[in-house]
């Protein structure tokens, strides 16, 4: 059964409301990169999500990843990859999708629903 275990609610909110309103999304990669290097709001993003506990980050990157448009792995098998990814800043790549992040954040928690048994 998938569940957030370290991730809270009003953690996921505070780091959609940091993240802006996307609208350097879709403006192609260049433009977004450039912005992204060095925009506020990823500053905000990184600064929440550096402070939540590591199994909170796992579980915010696994939500992430399950919401992105590429990928069609389950919550679980996304949760396991970041897992074994301990050794890389988890806060630094969340913080790089942030022009992104309330989509994909939101995209994952609706899936999630659906993949439960």
């Amino acid at each position: 059964m998938v569940m957030l275990k370290s991730l809270k609610q009003s953690d996921i909110d505070a780091i959609i409301e940091a993240s802006g309103s996307g609208e350097t999304a879709g403006a192609g990669p260049a433009a977004e990169e450039a912005v992204a290097a060095t925009s506020p709001e990823r500053e905000r993003v990184y600064a929440l999500v550096e402070r939540l506990p590591r199994e909170a980050q796992e579980e915010l990157l696994a939500l992430m990843w399950t919401g992105g448009p590429q990928n069609r792995n389950s919550f679980e098998e996304n949760l396991e990859i970041a897992r074994k990814t301990w050794d890389e800043n988890h806060a630094s790549h969340i913080a790089e999708q942030h022009s992104r992040l309330p989509i994909y954040l939101r995209d994952g928690l609706d899936r999630l629903p659906a993949q439960q048994p």
